[in-house]
């Protein structure tokens, strides 16, 4: 769960596709894939941090501030902005 891409699948329609636009491709898919597994991160701790009787708002703010880790609902924003 570290964010780091393993895999990327090419649809037969990058044939189509300059170098430089399927560059930018893959660098965009695979930011968000990191992006949305750190979030994953974050759920987790902050379920487990609130499990322990800890403060949600000191978490929320310890999980950005300390551990950069984005809070869920920004990567959505941003995931939906992207596949718009």
């Amino acid at each position: 769960m570290s964010g780091l891409v393993v895999r990327v699948i090419l649809s037969p329609d990058v044939v189509t596709m300059t170098e430089r636009e399927l560059s930018d491709e893959i660098r965009a898919v695979t930011t968000m894939a990191r992006l949305q597994a750190l979030a994953g991160q974050h759920v987790v701790i902050a379920n487990l941090m609130q499990s322990l009787g800890q403060d949600g708002a000191a978490t929320e703010s310890f999980l950005h501030r300390e551990l950069h880790l984005p809070a869920p609902v920004l990567v959505q924003q941003r995931r939906a902005v992207m596949f718009a």
